[in-house]
């Protein structure tokens, strides 16, 4: 099955990314929040990137799971942003992918994203939120009530992933998931630097 195959095989990379000391220091209250808003700020490009393509063939593509209109309206408790270069990286190879439409490459990210927001997300919200002081209204990035019952959804999307995709394909999306964890370390790395002064 390849949703027990990808999650067997990017673990070791998706626990060095979210134990980054950036992730770990925010999670515990140790920076203050505009680390947290600079943390989504990065984020809303690459939201923006995934959910200008649609894919009217596959069944993941749901527009109830849009976060980048939620992280703009979330960021106006802070009002500026400034993306790092590690993040224009990642979006850039987003880009090319919706260019070359692969939507196998392109569905690795927003299962690494989406899947994530749903699960380890709800935990950083819930974090963020007790340690931060930050007011819900300017939290809505966590907020998926649209789609119900978040465990019931998430087990729908790994059954379509191990229905849907072609075996052929696996290695493929299985690569690409490995690829956007390191993206994201990428950018958690730089966050580190900017703001554990390392």
């Amino acid at each position: 099955m390849l949703s027990q195959l990808v999650r067997e095989a990017s673990k070791e990379v998706h626990v060095a990314a979210e134990r980054s000391p950036f992730m770990a220091a925010l999670m515990q209250g140790d920076l203050p929040s505009e680390a947290y808003f600079d943390y989504i700020g990065q984020l809303a490009p690459i939201y923006e990137a995934i959910e200008k393509w649609n894919s009217t063939e596959l069944p993941f593509f749901d527009r109830r799971l849009d976060r980048f209109e939620r992280i703009i309206a979330d960021l106006e408790y802070v009002g500026t942003r400034v993306v790092c270069d590690e993040t224009i990286e990642y979006v850039k190879h987003i880009k090319k992918i919706i260019r070359q439409k692969d939507e196998v490459r392109l569905l690795a990210h927003h299962y690494t994203r989406y899947l994530g927001d749903l699960s380890g997300g709800q935990a950083i919200g819930a974090l963020v939120a007790r340690n931060l002081s930050i007011p819900p209204n300017f939290l809505s990035f966590y907020d998926f009530d649209d789609i119900g019952d978040r465990v019931r959804y998430k087990e729908t999307y790994r059954e379509n992933l191990d229905t849907v995709i072609d075996p052929k394909d696996h290695q493929k999306f299985i690569d690409e998931v490995i690829l956007a964890f390191e993206y994201n370390k990428k950018i958690f790395d730089a966050l580190g630097k900017k703001w554990l002064k390392i």
